[in-house]
């Protein structure tokens, strides 16, 4: 796939109308809607929706209070810790038309579970391991319809 008319790029494949957090919002709402759209991945953004964090399901995990993690000692409820307090910052993005074989070459080398997806500097998609896996069940959907039938 040496063409570039015929290559596959980040933006065939990428969530848009993703769920989004502002700095401010709480871990716990960040759980509650995480939950609620059954992802792993918020991005955090500002008034002008350029990215400047993300919290994963990893993330919230560390920071809520559980069975194993008892709330604090200092008497700080969950719900009074905003999201800039547990989210990544220094985080690794990808262009709509970046090459998809690259993307996700990209997130098993790094061993990270998505790429926000960001034109003139806003968030325009994610697109994440689940979203690869999609991508491979196509493609051996495709390549089960290519082999002979063996009888």
């Amino acid at each position: 796939m040496g063409n570039s008319e015929t290559m596959i790029i980040v933006e065939d494949f990428m969530a848009t109308g993703i769920q989004t957090l502002c700095e401010t919002d709480s871990i716990v709402a960040a759980a509650a809607l995480m939950e609620k759209y059954n992802c792993y991945h918020l991005p955090v953004i500002n008034a002008k929706q350029k990215l400047i964090g993300l919290v994963t399901h990893r993330d919230l995990q560390r920071a809520l209070p559980s069975q194993f993690f008892p709330p604090s000692e200092h008497g700080i409820q969950p719900e009074a810790i905003p999201v800039s307090e547990i989210m990544r910052r220094n985080l690794i993005t990808v262009s709509p038309d970046a090459g998809l074989h690259q993307a996700a070459m990209f997130l098993r080398n790094q061993r990270i579970g998505c790429l926000p997806v960001i034109k003139n500097d806003k968030l325009v998609g994610i697109i994440t391991d689940s979203d690869f896996l999609a991508v491979a069940v196509e493609l051996l959907t495709e390549l089960d319809h290519l082999e002979p039938i063996a009888m």
